[in-house]
């Protein structure tokens, strides 16, 4: 809590401080249960015992695209290398210390955004048959059969904010994609198809967004006009129920009156001698 100056004490560290302090030590916990030579860094063989562990990262790929499992860990692990690495293939030869070890951690397997890039990452792999970092025409083609056979990740689009998005159709994908090639060279690096996967997802998002208001909107006027025909039913009911206690209040006050005629008819005629 704030001292006599309002300054804060040591105590007060933020949850977020306290959150990144956290995840920090248990990314450093399971890298030293990785590193098998305690040598201080993670090589390939290491990195891809750690991967095997991690099936968020690589099951789908065996779920959509039909691939082994032992195929979807080498595709995963060779993305992982290449994000642990930083992108500098030359330097992972060293191997991964720590630092880079919560750095792709944190990145791609907590966070959800990262981890869909991870899992566009692996497919643009997968579909890239000559490793050159780009699709030509060919796997171009190969990548659309493939995510067009899909059933679940690709193909419902249940959940755009974990990556999945429901695909327009394969000729506007095909379509739509040229006109994001930006240097007209007619092949696309994973910048350009990640791009375009990310613009579909938006639309996703906007697409349920809307379809969620108008849920709401048709929610509320069901509502509101099940609310009316209760307030018209309860309305009649006590409409019905108020005439019905009118008509016997008149009953009664008729019999009332009926029974003061005749004691008066009966006194009349007792004071007449009859």
């Amino acid at each position: 809590m704030p001292d006599d100056t309002g300054a804060a004490t040591k105590k007060d560290a933020s949850p977020s401080k306290e959150a990144a302090k956290a995840a920090k030590a248990e990314s450093y916990d399971l890298f030293k249960e990785s590193d098998g030579d305690g040598n201080g860094k993670l090589g390939r063989e290491e990195i891809e015992a750690y991967v095997a562990t991690q099936a968020n990262l690589w099951k789908m790929l065996s779920d959509n695209f039909g691939l082994s499992l032992e195929e979807c860990q080498g595709v995963a692990t060779g993305v992982a290398v290449e994000l642990a690495a930083e992108g500098d293939r030359k330097a992972f030869k060293k191997g991964v210390d720590k630092r880079q070890f919560h750095r792709f951690r944190t990145k791609y397997i907590e966070d959800p955004e990262g981890n869909v890039e991870f899992f566009d990452r692996c497919i643009f792999r997968i579909f890239d048959a000559d490793g050159d970092g780009v699709l030509g025409e060919d796997e171009l083609d190969k990548l659309l059969d493939g995510l067009y056979s899909t059933t679940d990740f690709y193909a419902t689009g249940s959940n755009p904010e974990l990556g999945e998005l429901k695909l327009p159709p394969k000729t506007t994908f095909k379509k739509e994609l040229m006109t994001s090639d930006r240097d007209g060279d007619g092949k696309f690096s994973l910048s350009e198809i990640r791009r375009y996967l990310t613009k579909l997802r938006k639309r996703s998002r906007k697409e349920d967004a809307r379809r969620a208001s108008d849920a709401t909107s048709f929610s509320a006027q069901v509502r509101a006009e099940s609310e009316a025909i209760w307030e018209a039913k309860f309305k009649a009911a006590s409409d019905e129920k108020r005439k019905k206690e009118e008509k016997e209040a008149a009953v009664l006050a008729k019999q009332k009156e009926q029974e003061g005629e005749c004691v008066l008819f009966d006194w009349f005629w007792t004071m007449a001698g009859y």
